[in-house]
């Protein structure tokens, strides 16, 4: 870094939007981002869950302007909520709200996590449901796949005849072996993996074919 340079910052934030009379969570995130855009610009954005909003601070010389931004960016939200009857409120985990009645924001880019990322996207609404706080959950379908066998499946799904190239294992994190293991998220979660990784892999390779044939007729 040359003298004269300094590092900045910006902070997101992330809020549930609650109903006051029932502290459930409302998908309401239409309304508050038409209003919220008046007072904040670029900086209110939807998520994917209509009953959560994001705000984001600008770009800050130092903690102290990034505090006063953070502190003005929650109060002008909290005025946006309240003018739409509602409230704001901070927390991984909503105690009672049904992950099965949250709305997905009507959006290009959601629609693709939904489809592409389908088992997360399925987990991170249970996990929303779920009454626990503070967990972190393994999403994968618990069973093991060598990078070996990885390998082998992209050639066989593509209808490459391209031979395997091995070199010496890494010096830096030599783990032989990776698995994922689901077992707190299918005890605490119900989940189950519904989507296997030989249709994930087909589905990752028709994704980069049609963004290849885009690209070229671009």
């Amino acid at each position: 870094m040359s003298q004269g340079q300094y590092f900045t910052l910006g902070i997101e934030e992330e809020f549930q939007l609650i109903d006051p009379e029932t502290r459930d969570l409302r998908s309401h995130i239409q309304e508050i981002y038409a209003d919220g855009k008046d007072a904040l610009g670029e900086q209110i954005k939807p998520e994917l869950h209509q009953s959560v909003v994001e705000v984001g601070t600008v770009v800050c010389a130092d903690i102290k302007e990034a505090r006063a931004e953070v502190l003005r960016l929650r109060s002008a939200l909290a005025g946006v909520a309240r003018g739409q009857g509602l409230r704001i409120g901070a927390a991984g985990t909503h105690p009672f709200a049904r992950w099965q009645d949250q709305k997905i924001t009507v959006h290009p880019r959601y629609a693709e996590i939904v489809e592409d990322l389908q088992d997360v996207a399925r987990a991170n609404l249970m996990a929303a449901r779920a009454p626990v706080t503070d967990a972190v959950y393994n999403i994968g379908s618990g069973s093991e796949v060598s990078l070996k066998e990885c390998a082998e499946l992209m050639l066989e799904t593509m209808g490459a005849r391209l031979p395997i190239q091995y070199a010496p294992a890494r010096k830096v994190n030599p783990v032989p072996r990776r698995l994922s293991d689901p077992w707190r998220a299918q005890d605490e979660l119900g989940f189950q993996a519904l989507v296997s990784f030989d249709e994930g892999v087909e589905k990752l390779v028709a994704w980069w074919r049609a963004q290849r044939k885009a690209a070229a007729f671009a």
